[in-house]
């Protein structure tokens, strides 16, 4: 994928993904579900960044204020799993057993934001292919666990 300045937008939106995410959740325990998948995702890749820290040579200049602010903000010894990467699948997978027409349109958005996180070079596919997994392992948890709390209209 080629350095695309402007995919500084979709990635951005991955915070409003997430939050869409919690905000459409049916009741109180597949809320507080959804709290805890993010906990675990947070707790695992920090613990990960903590005891291997990795990353990647960016090799290109901020493309925009916003492009500087992720690039100081986010240290490249964070790379593996992406962070952004598990918390979007996390939040994807819910979403597929969601009942509503415009699912669709957030699994697209999801999507979106995953080629972001490389086309902006914050990380590799490799970072993604991590954090793709540990999102679907903390979705499978939770589904696995609370199965009759996940039946959705």
């Amino acid at each position: 994928i080629i350095f695309q300045p402007l995919a500084v937008y979709p990635y951005l939106s991955m915070y409003i993904f997430v939050l869409l995410t919690g905000w459409l959740m049916p009741s109180r325990t597949s809320y507080m579900d959804w709290v805890r998948g993010l906990v675990w995702i947070a707790a695992i890749s920090h613990l990960i960044f903590f005891l291997w820290p990795n990353g990647l040579v960016r090799g290109v200049d901020a493309s925009s204020a916003l492009h500087q602010i992720i690039l100081e903000a986010d240290q490249p010894r964070n790379a593996f799993p992406s962070l952004h990467a598990s918390m979007t699948v996390f939040c994807a997978a819910l979403i597929v057993g969601f009942q509503m027409p415009w699912r669709w349109f957030l699994i697209g958005w999801a999507v979106i934001i995953l080629w972001s996180t490389v086309a902006i070079r914050q990380h590799v596919v490799l970072d993604i292919i991590g954090g793709g997994f540990l999102g679907l392992a903390a979705a499978g948890w939770i589904l696995k666990n609370r199965v009759e709390d996940w039946r959705f209209i």
